[in-house]
């Protein structure tokens, strides 16, 4: 696992986040507001486009590697910061080392708060992005999307969906709902295009894709916009609700649950510990009560033949 250190950004183009509610942002005034963001999906489906268009920075680069990379950044909207952490994997095959990512996250925030006294640094994962390749999904990433949706929120994204035409995307995200849990995720599925290039349309500077036939302004097509402002600023209390309400709660349940057994099984073996000391202790005695008696036999028998020595002299 690979953390790259906090750097701090100063956006020139608004991406929105001082639109989070009022109270939230005078609570959040003197540390600023945090969320941590864990993307999934094979190599080449865009994470990288897309995370930098949803936050109109380069949070992420090409360079890394297909394991867990987590990036630490903070965004500065106006005077209004946003500390946001992304972590990546692109190993369909490495899940069982992204669940044990997330407990180990729920574990330090848990150990953090029995402390008194202290700020608490919130590194749980508040919020997945898995990507869905736009030709074909395998029953290993199904599997996967389902299992993760029982560790956070989770929003299904298909990636560069500027593919299709309308009547192919809505086939195939039919298609995707019959094999998704889908009353488990976050969101319905979403289908995106992205793009790290701003483009001068009419003297207009927009993000957006250039293609031979036309031009793509990826905020008015498909859910980007949508996806934008979910992740940024519109569910940004929810997805926090969600993560302290259910996934921490049952995370702190199965803490407990896993005490409660240990200490049954400590019990239980102090009970059999105790069964095979009385065992050793009864087994013991009746050596020692069967030694006694032999003893006795034994002198009862001598003081028998000293006794008839005796009478014949």
């Amino acid at each position: 696992m690979n953390i790259t250190d906090e750097e701090t950004i100063i956006l020139t183009e608004p991406v929105g986040f001082t639109c989070i509610p009022d109270q939230m942002r005078e609570k959040s005034i003197e540390n600023g507001f945090k969320t941590n963001i864990l993307v999934v999906g094979r190599r080449g489906l865009g994470t990288k486009t897309l995370i930098n268009s949803i936050f109109n920075a380069p949070l992420l680069s090409s360079h890394r590697s297909d394991d867990i990379n987590t990036v630490i950044s903070e965004l500065v909207e106006n005077t209004v910061k946003l500390r946001v952490g992304i972590t990546t994997c692109h190993k369909i095959s490495a899940r069982k080392e992204v669940f044990n990512f997330i407990k180990a996250k729920n574990e330090m925030y848990f150990e953090e708060k029995k402390l008194v006294f202290g700020h608490i640094n919130d590194q749980r994962i508040h919020l997945c992005i898995f990507m869905l390749p736009n030709d074909s999904v395998s029953d290993e990433e199904i599997e996967y999307l389902n299992e993760l949706s029982e560790y956070t929120n989770v929003i299904p994204v298909v990636a560069k969906a500027d593919v299709y035409t309308e009547n192919e995307l809505s086939d195939y995200i039919s298609f995707l709902n019959t094999k998704i849990k889908t009353e488990k995720m976050y969101s319905p599925i979403m289908s995106v295009t992205a793009s790290e290039e701003i483009h001068d349309i009419d003297g207009i500077q927009v993000r957006g894709r250039r293609y031979p036939w036309g031009f793509i302004r990826v905020e008015k097509v498909l859910d980007f916009a949508a996806l934008q402002r979910m992740v940024v600023y519109e569910n940004y209390e929810d997805f926090h609700e969600k993560i302290d309400n259910i996934f921490y709660t049952n995370y702190r349940e199965e803490i407990a649950s896993n005490s409660f057994d240990k200490t049954k099984m400590y019990r239980k073996l102090v009970e059999q510990m105790k069964t095979i000391r009385n065992k050793k202790f009864e087994a013991k005695k009746a050596v020692l009560e069967k030694e006694e008696l032999d003893l006795e036999k034994f002198l009862s028998a001598t003081k028998f033949t000293s006794h008839q020595s005796e009478s014949t002299e």
